[in-house]
């Protein structure tokens, strides 16, 4: 009866495992077409976040995470959209790197391959340092990048690249806890 027993403990750490991988898939394809658009544009179209909205919320229901986990993805949600909304009046934020940043929340809250920390400290993990890289990484460009090159053109800087960025940094952490 034990052997039967690890057999389904692994079954369960493979199925998590799985959706964890696919979740995290999911973003790093979200965050790839988004840099793409914000490089290119520097706007991210609300069709394409709507569609990105939808996708999401069917991958976090099919996964199971977001049944799962429910208080870690509203958790996430709020505090993305709390200091989404206030980077966005201060000028800090488009609308754009906010609405990234709620369905990168929705999707893949907190560490994808690691779940020992606390919820709320996972939950800050995974808005907070994407927000800090992203704003970071965005005021060098401004000052560095934009005085040599497009100070003409005064385009905002493109931050969905480096909110990917900070959420990569954010994974690996979690990796390397999870070891």
């Amino acid at each position: 009866m034990k052997h039967h027993d690890e057999f389904e403990e692994e079954l369960a750490l493979l199925t998590i495992e799985v959706s964890s991988m696919i979740t995290f898939l999911a973003a790093v394809m979200l965050f790839a077409v988004n840099s793409s658009c914000d490089l290119k544009t520097r706007k991210i179209p609300n069709r394409l976040i709507l569609a990105e909205g939808v996708i999401s919320l069917v991958i976090v229901f099919w996964s199971g995470k977001i049944l799962s986990q429910p208080i870690l993805h509203l958790l996430s949600m709020f505090i993305a959209l709390t200091l989404g909304y206030v980077l966005f009046r201060t000028g800090s934020l488009g609308g754009g790197d906010v609405k990234t940043l709620l369905v990168i929340s929705l999707i893949s809250p907190g560490l994808a391959f690691n779940t020992t920390l606390p919820i709320t400290i996972e939950a800050h993990l995974g808005v907070d340092i994407p927000l800090i890289v992203a704003l970071l990484l965005g005021h060098l460009y401004i000052r560095y990048y934009t005085k040599r090159v497009e100070e003409k053109t005064k385009l905002p800087p493109p931050l969905v690249p480096y909110l990917f960025g900070g959420y990569i940094l954010v994974q690996l952490f979690g990796l390397l806890l999870s070891v």
